[in-house]
């Protein structure tokens, strides 16, 4: 199984782009367009990684992106 990563946006063409490179990767994706239910996708779907890009607006893509990873594991 490869890794799961769960990417929220709001933009829609964001999700479709990212989930489809990943997916070339053999990465298993989910994607939500808000984050209301954050923490049952995390317990559901237990991503090794994950994107907010709301938090990416506020803080910059790297850092909202280093902030929700697992070690070792992306």
């Amino acid at each position: 199984m490869g890794h799961r990563i769960l990417i929220y946006d709001d933009d829609r063409d964001i999700l479709l782009v990212t989930t489809a490179i990943l997916e070339m990767k053999g990465y298993e994706v989910l994607c939500r367009d808000h984050c209301r239910n954050l923490n049952d996708d995390l317990n559901n779907f237990q991503p090794q990684g994950y994107f907010n890009g709301q938090l990416a607006a506020r803080y910059g893509w790297r850092k909202s992106h280093t902030i929700h990873k697992k070690p070792g594991c992306i």
